[in-house]
Order: C-alpha cells, then structure tokens, then sequence
C-alpha cells in the first residue's frame, strides 16, 4: 500500500502492480474511506500500521478487528 494525501493505492505482494486505488480522507489518526473508517496506530518514515473492523466478517460471526503492517 502506498498512501498519499488522499489516495491509498494497493500493490500485489507477487509483481509490485498495481491492483487497485480508493480515496480517502484523513483527519489525525482517522482515515475515513467511504465504506470504513480505519485508525492509524503508528506512522513512521518506513512504516505504518492500521487498525479497522473486518470488512469481510460472516454476518453473526464474532466481532473482530483487522491490523495491516506495511514496511519499505
């Protein structure tokens, strides 16, 4: 993933291409997209982490939340 001011853009892990691109808008640690609201939990010069509901949870299942670690 690489963010930009108002772009998150996803790479594939096998060739680097790009697979897809959403706007989002920041506002401290909170970045809103327009189907989730995710929280950053740390941002670094090589790193970031984000924290969110699982957006793909089995409807009844348990609650869960999701954690992305991005490193370069």
């Amino acid at each position: 993933m690489i963010l930009t001011r108002d772009t998150a853009y996803y790479h594939r892990l096998l060739d680097g291409s790009l697979s897809g691109k959403e706007l989002y808008t920041r506002q401290g640690n909170s970045i809103r997209y327009p189907r989730a609201t995710i929280t950053i939990t740390e941002l670094t010069e090589h790193a970031h982490m984000l924290r969110y509901k699982d957006q793909n949870q089995t409807p009844g299942a348990i609650y869960q939340d999701v954690v992305d670690h991005y490193t370069r």
